[in-house]
């Protein structure tokens, strides 16, 4: 997500612990009160302790996993277009509140705290490479939820829940929220809302 009028002020907002270890950050939403372990972070641990549920694609994988009677989805940041070329999960690195991760999670906490269609995240790992980053994110898993793009293959999608589409967006531009990559692939459907 990106283009928020008001991201600055979501910016300033202390509503994320950064923690720094080696050449790794870890940004915490401090709303989120779970334990933590790194090796949340690496998906071939979480099948090694039984903790991986599923995984969804898109432009890149996301692995869905079970931690404290809950679920959660690891996302990595995979560049597109263009820029992937050069670099498919490098980003510059020009400060902690300027990557690409910390505007998304500092953005998507203030809107699921003002009770809008999106995923609550948890936390988010910066891991540093001299002059470049990587980085990744662990959000809530919106439960029983397919894409827009795999309902579209299945049937065709009734004039109300077009009407749940756009009402969803225009929610998030009520609130100056322009998301850069919006695509079927993106929106979710979970139990008559949709994400």
């Amino acid at each position: 997500m990106s283009g928020a009028k008001d991201l600055n002020l979501f910016l300033q907002m202390p509503n994320i612990k950064i923690i720094k270890q080696n050449k790794q950050l870890y940004l915490f939403n401090k709303q989120e009160k779970c334990e933590f372990n790194e090796k949340l972070f690496d998906p071939h641990w979480l099948k090694s302790e039984g903790l991986l549920f599923g995984e969804a694609t898109g432009r890149t994988k996301a692995f869905i996993f079970y931690w404290q009677s809950r679920l959660w989805v690891l996302k990595r940041y995979r560049r597109g277009g263009l820029p992937a070329k050069i670099s498919e999960s490098k980003y510059w690195f020009s400060g902690i509140k300027r990557t690409r991760v910390y505007k998304e999670m500092a953005l998507l906490i203030e809107l699921h705290k003002k009770h809008l269609p999106v995923s609550n995240p948890w936390v988010a790992r910066i891991v540093r490479h001299n002059m470049t980053y990587q980085s990744e994110i662990i959000t809530e898993y919106i439960p029983e939820s397919q894409s827009l793009a795999d309902l579209l293959k299945q049937d065709p999608l009734v004039k109300d829940q077009w009407q749940k589409v756009g009402a969803a967006i225009a929610q998030l531009h009520q609130h100056h929220v322009d998301h850069a990559d919006l695509n079927a692939r993106n929106i979710l459907f979970s139990k008559g809302k949709v994400f």
